[in-house]
């Protein structure tokens, strides 16, 4: 047959863990809303905006419910009740907790607000001496302002008198402003649930829906499922699943998806893209016509001899299969990971109309792919193109909030000839389920197994605190119809996957101690609602705490800009950091050190470092005399960057020679203009010359030397240790 038409689908994944303490009725944090200020509305709005586009949105059901309360205006989170707070009756802990909390956003967003880089930049000092009074009541109510104003949306921005009035004043705001600045976004969070549903009417958009609180449903289902793709991982002790539970899940999230948006239903994400063969029979008896997940659980479903032929695999990747449940076809959509993270990690530092001629240019190739292999498809089952990513959190590392981005995208997408945009179930109905699929693989869309939530002694202590608390409910249920309610609320808001993300090695982030209270609290919850005492473990963190490291750790991939001067505050924000001049030193200490601070950290290629020194890096270089500068690395590989100024004091121009350790002596491979000297000094090197990649420990020293000899090493002891980060870097150490 012949090829003429490639079907893309796209689906962005709605998701926020559930914040609300259910017996104190009250929100622990404040995502859902901010969120619900900048991205969920303004995702429908763009794509309804362009003539031809198509998309599946997928809601989780505990998103929904918090979504509901936060525009019925019964939600309160400590953020929203410490903004409506008068900035000059804060008390001392509620004066800390905003000057450490509120600047929760990236910092290229804090960038673009004069006020809020200077209240960032005298944070530093606060943290560090814990003396609240260096912010005054005008800096803590400018910061209660601008932390509520950075997350408003695009359409907030465009449509709000009051936001534009704040944004044009940028300063010294009144208690006035600020609550009618809270009353405009109080007004904007109702309007998302029937911007969507309209859009379903209109055909642009199909709404998906996930079990209820974003559960790893095989693992509710049955632990066993994890065995299947993780044979040797340690299971919990008391944990074994719950049938009941992930049946329960699913239903739930199908009753409250009807009731907010009241359009069909005919498909779902499970959370984290975890499936398995035992899991389908549950979405197929709710009625559901497909699911979806990852590639790699596609290559793990098939026999070992489809596999070997790459091209014959890439290809079967948009040949949509379905497993066959009771006689009848549930439909798997397979995500296509490089097109999904080129979204999510990449384009945001690309110009708008680059990133989409990249993204078309990758589609192109797939259609050349799948033309070539046509005999792999029926003239009823054309190829189709599964591209599934989170949908609100990246967009706050795109110019604009990604929205110059995503109508390039969509209108591209939309004129062009060979691309057809869709959903899955329009596909499903228009051209069947696809082909047929022997058995589904158990797995989830990070490296197609669950160890990021099963096999950790964190993870799996975590279930075994579950399975004593349902153990202990189900002994003991409430005679109280609600309360007995509200204690298998609790305890399945506990069986989500936001809590196990966070334990173990896998992922590290400021918010991490509040995510490990959280789910504790939820457990305890169950215990009290019962009579019954929570267990005394309970109370002591899950989560232990991070080794100790010489070295701050990098948050964010960087973008410095290498002219060798501090031009922009937030260029290394993000950066990892060593202190020269304090902590993280041996028993020997130097006493007159040259070098202040060493900042490094990476985008998906290289790895960067910034030195600065006490004073200007040229002329400490300059006039140190015959001095040389070297960065040494230990770990993966032995290598050596050396730097060559080229001029004389106060100049910027220098190169990078890189060096191999043969023998006993270093021998040059090539040199690199990746560097400058000015005021500091700033590098890169691709990681692909430092001999490794995402996941390899680095190690790394920089030293100062004088007639071969270590003048000055940065640390003094030890060395710098840090991972080198895959590319789902930034989505992993997502923190809101």
């Amino acid at each position: 047959m012949s090829i003429d038409k490639l079907f893309v689908s796209f689906l962005w994944h709605f998701h926020q863990p559930y914040y609300k303490d259910l017996l104190a009725d009250e929100y622990v944090m404040p995502w859902v809303r901010l969120h619900a200020l900048k991205d969920y509305y303004d995702m429908g709005r763009i794509l309804g905006s362009v003539d031809g586009a198509r998309a599946v949105f997928n809601f989780v059901p505990s998103l929904l419910a918090q979504l509901n309360d936060y525009a019925g205006g019964t939600a309160n989170d400590t953020f929203l009740r410490l903004t409506e707070r008068d900035a000059d009756g804060l008390g001392d802990d509620e004066r800390m907790f905003i000057i450490q909390s509120f600047f929760h956003i990236n910092h290229k967003i804090i960038g673009t607000y004069p006020r809020y880089v200077e209240l960032l930049a005298k944070r530093e000092s606060v943290l560090s001496d814990g003396n609240t009074g260096a912010f005054g009541v005008d800096d803590l109510r400018d910061l209660q302002v601008l932390f509520n104003l950075a997350w408003s949306g695009n359409t907030l921005r465009s449509e709000s008198d009051i936001v534009k009035e704040l944004e044009a004043k940028g300063r010294d705001f009144s208690e006035d402003e600020k609550m009618s600045l809270l009353d405009a976004q109080q007004s904007f969070l109702s309007r998302t649930g029937p911007l969507y549903s309209s859009l379903v009417k209109r055909g642009a958009v199909e709404l998906s829906t996930t079990p209820f609180y974003h559960p790893i449903l095989p693992l509710i289902q049955n632990v066993k499922n994890a065995r299947k793709c993780m044979p040797n991982a340690p299971l919990p002790e008391k944990w074994t699943g719950a049938p009941d539970d992930a049946v329960r899940h699913a239903k739930d999230a199908v009753e409250l998806f009807k009731s907010v948006f009241d359009v069909p239903l005919r498909g779902m994400w499970p959370a984290e893209g975890s499936v398995s063969q035992d899991t389908c029979y549950i979405y197929k008896n709710l009625g559901m016509k497909w699911i979806a997940t990852d590639e790699m659980v596609l290559f793990r479903s098939m026999a070992e001899s489809q596999m070997k032929d790459l091209e014959k695999r890439a290809a079967r990747l948009y040949s949509p299969f379905f497993v066959e449940i009771d006689g009848s076809p549930l439909s798997v959509f397979f995500r296509d990971h490089l097109l999904s993270d080129s979204i999510g990690f990449v384009y945001s530092s690309w110009e708008a109309e680059a990133a989409v001629d990249d993204f078309i240019s990758k589609l192109k190739g797939i259609f050349d792919v799948v033309r070539h292999d046509a005999d792999m498809f029926s003239n009823d089952l054309p190829p189709v193109v599964s591209v599934i990513l989170d949908g609100e959190n990246a967009w706050q590392f795109f110019p604009e909030n990604g929205e110059p981005f995503l109508r390039a995208l969509y209108s591209m997408l939309s004129k062009t000839d060979w691309i057809e945009p869709t959903t899955f179930g329009d596909y499903v109905e228009k051209f069947g389920p696809g082909r047929k699929l022997d058995k589904l693989a158990s797995g989830s869309w990070i490296r197609g197994d669950f160890g990021v939530w099963i096999g950790h002694s964190e993870d799996n202590k975590a279930w075994d605190y579950v399975a004593a608390a349902r153990e202990a409910l189900v002994q003991n249920p409430p005679k109280d119809e609600k309360e007995n309610e509200l204690a298998w609320q609790s305890l399945m808001a506990a069986e989500g996957s936001d809590w196990n993300w966070w334990y173990g090695d896998d992922h590290q982030c400021d918010n991490i101690a509040d995510f490990d209270r959280l789910f504790r609290k939820h457990i305890a919850n169950v215990f009290s609602i019962i009579g019954k005492q929570p267990p005394f473990d309970l109370s002591i963190p899950i989560k232990s705490p991070p080794k100790v490291r010489l070295a701050r750790q990098p948050r964010q991939f960087l973008q410095p800009v290498l002219d060798g001067k501090d031009t922009r505050y937030y260029e290394w924000l993000s950066a990892g950091m060593f202190d020269q001049q304090s902590g993280g030193r041996g028993a020997m200490h130097q006493v007159s050190a040259l070098a202040r601070r060493l900042y490094f950290g990476f985008d998906p290629e290289n790895l960067y470092i910034r030195i600065d020194f006490m004073g200007s890096a040229a002329d400490v270089l300059a006039a140190a005399g015959e001095m040389e500068l070297v960065i040494d690395f230990t770990s993966p590989s032995r290598i050596r960057l050396g730097i060559l100024p080229k001029g004389e004091s106060g100049s910027s121009a220098a190169s990078l020679a890189v060096l191999s350790y043969e023998g006993s002596e270093w021998r040059q491979d090539k040199m690199l203009d990746s560097v400058a000297i000015d005021q500091i000094v700033e590098l890169s090197a691709p990681l692909a010359v430092l001999g490794c990649k995402p996941g390899d420990r680095l190690e790394f020293a920089a030293r100062l030397l004088r007639g071969g000899s270590v003048l000055e090493s940065i640390p003094e002891v030890s060395a710098i240790e840090t991972l080198v980060p895959s590319r789902d870097f930034e989505e992993e150490e997502w923190c809101v």
